[in-house]
């Protein structure tokens, strides 16, 4: 019974060693060698003639796999075969079995191999018949074999020749897959060689070799798939007309998705050249049955990310699932064109879709975050050119500061073009496509007419944008020289292109920086609050930089640096127009809106700083311009608001227009005369506000203030100087016009005996008012206003939509002072309108000799009688109050009251809850305090209550000012 066991535990330990000494890892080769498996494991046998056919047929199974058993054939006896038996293992079926060898010969027309698995000595029927003829003899080492589907322990190879041939064959081996395969990282591209996957070079019906009349061959087959990603196996064609060459690489244990990137990673730098493409061809398989193939139309040529500068990664984007790829190329020119081919590996990639880029941001289109290659197919220079293109790859990499370079030098007519591509990840019409680049002289629009933008969906061309319809963004993602240069798309796109041209025979563009393709998809951004200025940033809304921005001129002297300041939503950082003295430029800056335009009447307003003033009469021209469809709806233009302004001091303006039409396009335009200069024009902010129309109480007067629901702003181009050189004449706080304060003022300022006028002038963004409407401004009372000869010198100006409507000036002047409730102090100038306005200006004409300010504190309207039905007024004249709480629970009662009644009631003044003295009389009233003018009130009190008799009212003081008490909607 001992010796029972004992040899039972030798019997397994026995098998346990070998099959322990035969296993290699999965996915890896494992050689049928004495190294690998116990002593006598392994058995060599020879077909027989006189002896062995095969001499030194134990070097089969000897550790040195640089040796060989070898046979000579004869022409009368051209078959021999040489068989491995692995007495210790037997085989899976979907087990790999493969043979090195290889051959030389002379005068044989041609070598075939079979290659065919045994389970002792039974065929399984699994085997694969491999033909070499004589043009592709080599004593480079082929790998043959075939993919067993039943279990097996023989592995034998048979050799018959046409002529005289000496076959020498190194070892065999097996592979056995992996159970779980290995996943792919997304949008990586990845090798597929042994030890990571099951990778055989396949020879099924020749799908590796040669055909045609190739005089040529493959060499180093085996080392596409082998882990050495150094080596390569070499293509040659040589010269005949139709000669092709193909190797096929075949996963044993995984199929690769639909929607995944096939092809080979090679070196060869002629196949970069299109026409040489023509010949090359990628084809995929799914267990040996044919899926796709794709030529130059559609092949993906990219520089490796894998191996080195001089590789590249040939294929197409799949729409069938595969598990072998098949590299070809065919002399189509009957030349040899090709040269010699390195191929590396087979490579694959899946392709995942990135995220959907984020509403209204510049979103980069980098590996791996995307699926990007650099098409290098559409990549190159071109035309008559000294140009280059260098580092491409550095467009899709995840690292943003690196970057392509393109010189296109002393050239006329020549280009240059970097394409990149995203595979199987399509993108919508309407997106924004471009790239992120730096070039300093793009800015010059004349040097940008070089460049164009171009996009492709499956290789097809869709659309091409150059200056006239680029947009340009400058300093977008990366630092503040570069620049975001592209077009929104109107058909769906999956691959773009930067194209640069020289129109002139000398370098004007120097190096453009190339960073990453850009896409941005627009969204429209939230609805503007009624009546509140919105600060437009290019992250909330869509908007950007529009292709009309620029500086154009004679000399086009000058630039605009920053541009993307304006819309960074950062009421900090601004944009710079810099034109130098004497030069006569303009400069422009263009914001264009995707999607839906503006809306008629929205209040348009740029935020703009002025630095460095001259004093003189002719200044530069400013204007808002409106666009819709690139056609001009609206435009608004002046000056004057900057003469008189001190030369050191830096002045800062609202510039603003309300639009008459929709639009989708506001250029603020800056027009430099000769000899001028205003230095640097700072440009902050863009602001569109929706004013929105609310009720007002017609049934009385009211000051035109800028309040929350009823928004006014002073128009700058109306206010300031006009037609005047004065030093000193201008117009100083000009907002507290429109103030809801009582004791701010706005001040006219005009030399003594100067020419000319100094206006102010306030429009109202929502209201309308109706022909028979008073209107008049509130100055100080000062007292040369009592010369006869003063009202010549104001005029009061009434506008619509921007035109002039009425003037009052002189005899037509009223005094409105009692019809408008100005109090003692203040005088109001106006006149009752003949006509609808929405903009009332005061003017002071300078040859009034007794001139020198005039404090204007606001402007008044009473519309109670109109005398036309032309306003659009929504009058609210009923006083609106909120009912009275009459609940009595937990208010204390009343103790102290003062009674005229000879009878008081019983429960009189308990019941008047919470009062802390009740008066009570049928027939008598309390006077509270009467005084001249609120102003004789020393140390008023917050809460105080007089009756102003020179205002004719009762004036409440709130703790800064003494007001009216008028009625109102009272909460």
């Amino acid at each position: 019974m001992k010796n029972i066991i004992q040899n039972l535990f030798l019997f397994l330990s026995l098998c346990l060693f070998n099959w322990a000494y035969g296993q290699g890892a999965c996915n890896s080769p494992v050689t049928w060698t004495n190294n690998n498996f116990a002593p006598n494991a392994l058995t060599v046998n020879s077909s027989q003639g006189l002896g062995d056919h095969f001499a030194n047929k134990n070097r089969l199974t000897d550790s040195d796999l640089t040796n060989a058993a070898t046979w000579t054939s004869v022409v009368i006896n051209p078959t021999a075969n040489i068989e491995v038996q692995n007495n210790s293992t037997t085989y899976p079926a979907g087990t790999y079995a493969g043979v090195v060898l290889s051959e030389t010969s002379t005068v044989a027309l041609s070598t075939t191999y079979r290659v065919e698995t045994y389970l002792g000595n039974v065929a399984t029927g699994d085997a694969i018949t491999v033909e070499v003829p004589i043009t592709a003899v080599s004593a480079s080492n082929r790998n043959l074999g075939v993919t067993s589907t039943k279990p097996f322990n023989k592995i034998r190879v048979t050799v018959t020749t046409l002529g005289i041939t000496t076959t020498a064959v190194n070892y065999v081996y097996t592979i056995t897959p992996c159970a779980t395969p290995q996943t792919l990282v997304c949008n990586t591209s990845t090798r597929i060689i042994e030890n990571n996957f099951a990778a055989v070079v396949n020879y099924e019906n020749n799908r590796t070799g040669t055909s045609g009349l190739t005089v040529g061959n493959i060499t180093n087959i085996g080392n596409i798939v082998n882990s050495d990603t150094t080596d390569f196996a070499t293509m040659s064609l040589g010269v005949a007309l139709g000669a092709s060459a193909q190797v096929s690489v075949k996963d044993l244990n995984k199929t690769y998705d639909a929607g995944s990137f096939a092809g080979f990673e090679i070196s060869n730098t002629n196949l970069l050249n299109l026409d040489l493409l023509n010949g090359t061809k990628i084809v995929t398989y799914l267990n040996g049955v044919l899926q796709e193939t794709s030529n130059s139309n559609t092949l993906l040529v990219s520089l490796s990310l894998l191996g080195g500068a001089n590789r590249a990664e040939v294929g197409f984007t799949t729409t069938l699932p595969f598990n072998e790829v098949q590299y070809v190329q065919t002399n189509l020119l009957g030349l040899n064109v090709f040269g010699s081919t390195q191929i590396y590996n087979l490579v694959v990639k899946r392709n995942c879709n990135g995220p959907a880029p984020s509403c209204n941001v510049d979103t980069r289109i980098i590996a791996p975050t995307y699926p990007a290659t650099v098409q290098q197919i559409r990549t190159g220079t071109g035309g008559i050119s000294v140009a280059s293109v260098s580092n491409s790859n550095n467009v899709v990499n995840s690292d943003i500061n690196d970057y392509a370079s393109i010189n296109v030098t002393a050239s006329l007519a020549g280009t240059a073009t970097l394409s990149v591509a995203t595979s199987g990840q399509q993108f919508n019409a309407g997106y924004f496509a471009g790239f992120e680049i730096s070039n300093t002289n793009l800015l010059n629009v004349n040097l940008l007419g070089g460049i164009s933008i171009r996009t492709y969906l499956n290789g097809v061309e869709q659309e091409t944008s150059n200056s006239n319809s680029l947009l340009l963004n400058v300093g977008v993602l990366g630092s503040a020289p570069r620049s975001v240069v592209g077009f929104v798309t109107t058909k769906p796109f999956d691959e773009v292109q930067f194209r640069m041209s020289t129109l002139l025979s000398v370098d004007l563009l120097g190096e453009t920086k190339i960073y990453n393709m850009i896409v941005k998809q627009f969204c429209e951004g939230p609805a503007f609050v009624c009546n509140t200025n919105t600060l437009i940033g290019k992250n909330q809304y869509p908007v950007s930089i529009g292709n009309n921005t620029g500086v154009t001129g004679i000399a086009t002297v000058g630039n605009i640096v920053d541009i993307d300041h304006i819309l960074d939503n950062n009421p900090l950082t601004y944009a710079s127009i810099n034109i130098p003295v004497g030069a006569l430029s303009t400069a422009t800056i263009a914001i264009h809106k995707q999607l839906t335009p503006f809306s008629v009447g929205a209040y348009v307003s740029f935020d703009v700083e002025f630095t460095s003033l001259i004093n003189v009469a002719v200044l530069p021209k400013l204007k808002l311009r409106l666009l819709r469809n690139n056609a001009q709806v609206g435009i608004i233009e002046g000056s004057n608001f900057l003469l008189g302004a001190n030369v050191a001091t830096n002045i800062r303006k609202t510039l603003g227009f309300k639009a008459p039409a929709t639009f989708d396009e506001i250029q603020l335009i800056y027009e430099q005369p000769v000899g001028i200069s205003l230095g640097i024009v700072k440009i902050y902010d863009l602001y569109i506000m929706n004013p929105c129309q609310n009720p007002i109480d017609c049934s009385t007067n009211r000051p035109i203030e800028n309040t929350p629901t009823h928004p006014v702003v002073i128009n700058q181009f109306k206010t300031g100087p006009e037609g005047l050189a004065c030093a000193l004449c201008g117009v100083d706080n000009a907002q507290n016009l429109i103030t809801p304060s009582a004791t701010d003022y706005a001040t006219l300022n005009m030399n003594v005996g100067a020419g000319g006028t100094v206006g102010i002038s306030v429009l109202d963004l929502t209201n309308r008012y109706p022909s028979g409407t008073y209107v008049g401004f509130t100055i100080e009372d000062v007292p040369y206003l009592l010369q006869a000869d003063v009202l010549e010198g104001f005029f009061v100006k009434t506008y619509l939509n921007g035109v002039l409507q009425e003037v009052a000036n002189d005899a037509s002047l009223l005094d409105l002072s009692i019809i408008l409730s100005i109090g003692t102090g203040m005088k109001n100038y106006g006149f009752r309108a003949t006509k609808p306005f929405d903009e009332v200006k005061f003017e002071v004409f300078s040859l009034i000799s007794a001139f020198n300010n005039i404090k204007v504190y606001n402007l008044k309207i009473d519309a109670s009688n109109p005398t036309a039905n032309d306003g659009n007024l929504i009058c609210q004249n009923n006083i609106c109050v909120k009912q009275g709480d009459f609940s009595t629970a937990g208010i204390p009662s009343s103790s102290v009251g003062i009674s005229s009644l000879a009878s008081p009631r019983s429960t009189w003044p308990a019941d008047v809850p919470n009062g802390f003295i009740v008066l009570e009389s049928k027939n008598k009233g309390l006077v509270i305090s009467r005084v001249s003018s609120s102003t004789n009130v020393l140390q008023p009190q917050e809460g105080m209550l007089i009756y102003d008799t020179s205002a004719s009212c009762i004036k409440l003081y709130n703790g800064t000012t003494w007001k009216c008490i008028s009625k109102s909607c009272n909460e």
